[in-house]
């Protein structure tokens, strides 16, 4: 097999779709990749490949490299590796069939994921003024900035004006994007 290049960090030899391919299957509908080839450790032809990580993402060791599942997938089907970082659209790290996948900026990609709110009880994107007692307000990041939306009677109030602002500012990246859009759109 004929390498062109190397891994400039690392000095390893990346990859090759052949390699790839010669060594797993990839089921597009399910995201599930399995082993064609025997591998150490008692591993058998037929096996689900990879492993499930702390941060909910399927890894996959190939060669002595960590590979992630859904990066392993994008270079799969396309036959090439992803140009930005990639977003599963249904916020869930182990689903990894391809239509689930696409490709997004970091700050998209970052609006999108799953996060822990300072309080568990409000909606994401609305808190409780401390000073202004019986109201909400709404904010919402982009660019890493801190965007203040209003002060609300209610936390759906807020809540609502922080999705659409969701909607408008990030589109189909929003994990509001779908059903609501529509809903929301009447409000």
């Amino acid at each position: 097999m004929l390498y062109r290049h190397r891994d400039k960090v690392s000095g390893k030899v990346p990859l090759s779709y052949t390699r790839l391919r010669g060594l797993l299957t990839y089921n597009k509908i399910t995201g599930i990749f399995t082993w064609l080839v025997d591998r150490p450790g008692g591993v058998k032809a037929g096996a689900v490949a990879g492993y499930h990580r702390k941060d909910g993402y399927i890894g996959i060791g190939i060669d002595g490299q960590r590979y992630l599942a859904h990066v392993l997938a994008w270079f799969y089907h396309y036959k090439g590796w992803p140009i930005k970082e990639l977003d599963h659209k249904n916020r869930i790290g182990s689903d990894n069939w391809i239509k689930n996948l696409r490709l997004a900026k970091r700050g998209k990609n970052a609006h999108n994921a799953l996060t822990k709110r300072e309080n568990p009880k409000l909606p994401r994107g609305v808190y409780k003024r401390k000073s202004k007692i019986g109201l909400y307000s709404a904010a919402i990041q982009k660019d890493g900035k801190s965007k203040f939306l209003g002060n609300y009677r209610s936390a759906d109030e807020a809540h609502v004006a922080y999705i659409k602002a969701s909607l408008e500012l990030y589109g189909k990246f929003s994990p509001y994007w779908g059903p609501l859009w529509g809903q929301l759109n009447a409000l």
